[in-house]
């Protein structure tokens, strides 16, 4: 498990050494409709913060990456 702050957005990154995940099955979990419960309230909650929420193959394993951005004190003050 991982978590940086890059320029512009904060990352988590949460990745395991196994098998992965068959390419088939990989492509039907980045659809919101086809993954899981689980998947499916950890993808709502970044797209609530303006994120973007990604699985992918890692060989070995999987990677689970949350990527959700930082917003500036002046902007935040004009959206106020």
């Amino acid at each position: 498990m991982r978590f940086w702050r890059a320029a512009q957005a904060v990352i988590l990154e949460v990745r395991d050494y196994g098998r992965g995940v068959p390419k088939e099955l990989l492509r039907r979990l980045g659809s919101a409709r086809s993954s899981g419960v689980g998947l499916a309230g950890m993808r709502e909650r970044v797209n609530e913060l303006k994120g973007d929420f990604e699985i992918a193959s890692a060989d070995p394993g999987t990677r689970l990456r949350a990527i959700v951005p930082l917003f500036s004190q002046a902007a935040s003050a004009q959206a106020g």
